[in-house]
C-alpha cells in the first residue's frame, strides 16, 4: 500500500494543471437557446465555465420555478432574477444558473473555487444585502443549492438530524450514522454586527454523506466558504485534518489537504484489474485515484482514446514524463460527464503500455491542489 500511495503523491507533484482552468472569474458572451424557443446573448460569469463547457459559444437554458422554500430571501432579489438550468447543445450535463437582466451567472461543483466570487458578482449586480439572520441563512441555502445541488429544494438536502439522512442502511464497513447523531443541528446564522456567520449541514441526496458548510456573509458578500464531508464514522474521522483551512477573509491562500480514506480493488468489463483509492479533502470534493491495469497495451490505448473522445472538454494533452524526464507515456486533462447524474468532473489521465491511471475530482480547484 505504501508504494501505491507514494506513487500517487509523485504523480500529483509532477504535473500541475494549467492555470487557465482555475483563473479568477471573468465574463464572456454566451448565446443561449431558451425554453420559449427564443435566442438571446448574455454576459456570462465565470468565463472559465463558458470556455470549458460551451466551446461553440452556445448553451440551452431551461427556466426553473421560483424557490418557494426560501421565503426569507430579500423580496427585491427574487423579483429581479430568474433561476435556470444550463446545458450544452447535446444536453450531456446540467448546471445551475441565475439570470439578471442581460447577465447570466453559472454555478456548479466543478467550479467550487470560483463559486463565491460569482455569487458576489450576482449580489453586487442585484444590490442584495441580508438584513436579518433569516435572510442571510436563506442566501446561504441558495448558494449551497446553486453550487452543489443544481437548484434542488433545500428541504431535500438540509440535514438537522439523523432522520434527514437518506439510505441510512447503506454504509461502508465499520460505519454507522449513529456516530453523528449528536453532531447534527439545524442551520445557524449568527450576527457579528457587520455580517453573519453561517453554519449548516447538508446531505447527499442518495448516500449517507453529510456536508458541514460554513461561510461568512458581509457587506462584500460571501467569504470564507468551506465544505467538509462528515463521514458516518465521524468519531474516528473528526481528526482527519489537523487544522481548518485558512480563512479567505484573512487574505491568505487556502491550502487544500488530502488524506487517504478508502482503498479497494476490482475489475472492469474490458478486462482491466483496478486499484482504487479515495482521498478526502479538507474543503470540498475529494480525489479518486483509479489505476486500470491491462495485459494488452492495445486495451490501455483504447480506454485512453475512449475517454478523450467522450470528454466534454480536453484541456491539455501531451507526453507523460517520468522523474528522469524521459517519455513514459501519454497524458491529458479532461472534463468528463456522468450520463446518469448529468454531472461533470475533471480528470487527469496517464497512459502507458501497462494501463491507464485516472485522477478524478468533481472540482477543478481540488484536482489542481493535489500538486501543491
Amino acid at each position: 500500500m505504501l508504494s501505491r500511495v507514494a506513487f500517487f503523491c509523485c504523480i500529483l507533484a509532477a504535473w500541475p494543471l494549467p492555470a487557465a482552468a482555475i483563473q479568477a472569474p471573468d465574463s464572456v458572451i454566451l448565446k443561449v437557446h431558451r425554453d420559449d424557443s427564443t435566442i438571446q446573448q448574455y454576459v456570462t460569469f465565470p468565463k472559465t465555465a463558458v470556455t470549458l463547457l460551451f466551446a461553440g459559444g452556445e448553451a440551452i437554458l431551461d427556466r426553473d420555478a421560483a424557490p418557494k422554500s426560501w421565503p426569507n430571501l430579500p423580496a427585491s432579489f427574487v423579483r429581479k432574477v430568474q433561476f435556470v438550468r444550463v446545458s450544452d447543445a447535446q444536453r450531456r450535463f446540467r448546471i445551475a444558473g441565475v439570470i439578471y437582466g442581460d447577465r447570466l451567472f453559472i454555478f456548479g461543483e466543478l467550479f467550487c473555487g470560483e463559486n463565491p466570487a460569482v455569487m458576489n458578482e450576482l449580489i453586487r449586480a442585484t444590490a442584495t444585502t441580508p438584513h436579518s439572520p433569516e435572510e442571510a441563512l436563506s442566501l446561504a441555502k441558495l448558494y449551497v443549492s446553486l453550487t452543489y445541488y443544481t437548484l434542488e429544494d433545500p428541504v431535500r438536502f438540509v440535514a438537522s438530524k439523523v432522520d434527514d439522512i437518506p439510505d441510512q442502511s447503506w454504509h461502508m464497513p465499520d460505519e454507522t450514522v449513529d456516530d453523528i447523531r449528536d453532531v447534527l443541528h439545524p442551520p445557524r446564522a449568527t450576527s457579528d454586527g457587520s455580517g453573519y456567520e453561517i453554519e449548516l449541514f447538508a446531505t447527499d441526496l442518495s448516500m449517507p454523506r453529510v456536508h458541514h458548510w460554513q461561510m461568512y456573509i458581509g457587506l462584500a458578500g460571501f467569504d470564507g466558504v468551506t465544505d467538509q464531508l462528515v463521514y458516518p464514522n465521524f468519531k474516528s474521522t473528526v481528526g482527519l485534518f489537523s487544522h481548518h483551512p485558512n480563512d479567505a477573509a484573512q487574505g491568505s491562500e487556502e491550502k487544500i489537504e488530502f488524506k487517504l480514506l478508502i482503498m479497494g480493488n476490482g475489475s472492469t468489463p474490458d478486462g482491466a484489474q483496478t486499484d482504487i483509492q479515495h482521498w478526502a479533502a479538507s474543503n470540498g470534493p475529494g480525489v479518486t485515484r483509479t489505476h486500470y491495469y491491462y495485459e494488452s497495451p492495445a486495451k490501455a490505448e483504447a480506454l485512453m482514446r475512449k475517454l478523450l473522445q467522450e470528454a466534454v472538454a480536453v484541456i491539455e494533452t501531451g507526453a507523460w514524463l517520468d522523474s528522469q524526464g524521459k517519455i513514459a507515456g501519454k497524458r491529458a486533462v479532461v472534463i468528463l460527464w456522468n450520463s446518469d447524474a448529468k454531472a461533470l468532473y475533471a480528470a487527469r489521465l496517464f497512459e502507458n503500455e501497462a494501463g491507464v491511471l485516472e485522477l478524478s475530482c468533481s472540482c477543478l480547484r481540488n484536482l489542481s491542489a493535489t500538486n501543491k
